[in-house]
Parts: structure tokens; sequence; C-alpha cells
């Protein structure tokens, strides 16, 4: 299946905490599951498309992430239900 899963910056997120969740974004491109991601700094908000088995993996991953488990991101999954290419 595949998720929007959209975040807002809820906090501040200093240099270290930014390079250890690239860190963590590498394997999850590496696995198949992160599909591509943007980031828009002037409105603090971020979208990733990830694809996983349900919506409880999609929230177990990035619950892993470190600014989410420290509550400067929070993420709200959205299912993918169909695309329109142009």
């Amino acid at each position: 299946m595949l998720f929007l899963a959209e975040g807002v910056v809820q906090a501040s997120v200093p240099e270290d905490q930014r390079v250890a969740t690239h860190a963590w974004l590498g394997p999850m491109t590496d696995s198949g599951m992160l599909h591509s991601g943007w980031v828009d700094t002037a409105e603090s908000r971020l979208w990733l498309v990830v694809s996983a088995a349900d919506v409880l993996e999609v929230q177990q991953r990035l619950d892993a992430l470190p600014v989410v488990s420290n509550r400067q991101v929070t993420f709200t999954m959205t299912e993918v239900k169909a695309l329109r290419f142009g």
C-alpha cells in the first residue's frame, strides 16, 4: 500500500538531530519503503511517500525516528487511493 505521511515541525530541530534523521531515512529508502520526500522550511512542513503492508507499519517506522520520538515532528498518514499522471 502507498501512503502519504504529512509532517509538521513542532519545534526546531538541531543539526545533530537532522544528521541522525538523514541516517535513519537512508535504510528506509534502500529497503524500498521510502519513495520520495519534500520539505517546506518556510511552512515547517514535510511530506514522505512511503509504501508498507499497512498504516501500522508506517506508524511504527516513523515513531522510531528520533525527531518523532522527541515530539519535534508529528505525522499524519493518508492512504493513497489513486494517482494522476499528466
